[in-house]
């Protein structure tokens, strides 16, 4: 009798072995998905936080030292150096980007009121000009776009855009007296057509600062050509 069991659990382990051999492909495929999916989750986490966001509202200028070029008077120039005792604006921007150009007219109305405020407004390229030679300015057209008192600062390597994280053009870092950030994003929310325009971010921005008061939105999604480093 016990020969017969033992025969018989040789026979079930013999057939148990085989149909593992046969199948194993169907077998070790679900076992490698799922392992494969239990590491990407355990990993999702550091992935997440890996990815830069750059400045938030409340963060404090960075990167202040880091020397750029003055494309109005052709100098070397640290955005440091030319902050408003108001406030600052940088705003990144591109010469060969439309959506920039549509922003052109209103941001000239604008800029009287932030220059009357004591808010800088410094314009910053840091599109890669030798992939795109059209972003290289003359120091006369450079004068036209920051007019009437802006700044237009060169970012050779894109450093500047790197720190604060900024990603299309134009795409607004408004800072306070106390170069905190207290706005980020779009100028409005029509870019396309000034006349649909129903909320203004950047000169409510603007008016909140000038009022001593935090504004009502402190961030949107900018709107615009992606930065090319």
């Amino acid at each position: 009798m016990e020969d017969l069991v033992a025969g018989l659990l040789d026979k079930n382990k013999v057939f148990h072995e085989g149909f593992i051999k046969r199948h194993r492909h169907m077998i070790t495929q679900p076992v490698r998905r799922i392992a494969f999916f239990l590491m990407l989750c355990g990993l999702m986490p550091a992935l997440i936080q890996a990815q830069p966001t750059g400045l938030k509202p409340g963060d404090a200028l960075v990167a202040a030292d880091v020397v750029l070029f003055d494309l109005v008077n052709e100098q070397p120039l640290a955005l440091g150096n030319v902050l408003g005792s108001g406030g600052t604006v940088v705003l990144f921007w591109s010469n060969q980007c439309p959506w920039t150009n549509r922003y052109r007219d209103r941001l000239q109305a604008l800029m009287g009121d932030m220059e009357d405020a004591l808010i800088q407004v410094v314009f910053v390229s840091s599109n890669d000009e030798s992939v795109f030679p059209r972003e290289r300015i003359s120091a006369s057209r450079a004068g036209q776009v920051a007019k009437p008192s802006g700044v237009y600062l060169r970012d050779d390597d894109a450093k500047l855009a790197v720190a604060f994280g900024a990603e299309r053009t134009p795409d607004v870092f408004m800072f306070d007296r106390s170069r905190k950030l207290v706005y980020k994003g779009a100028i409005d929310d029509s870019p396309g057509d000034p006349k649909e325009v129903k909320t203004q971010y950047l000169a409510d921005a603007v008016h909140a600062l000038v009022q001593g008061r935090a504004p009502a939105v402190s961030e949107t999604k900018p709107f615009g050509c992606q930065i090319k480093f």
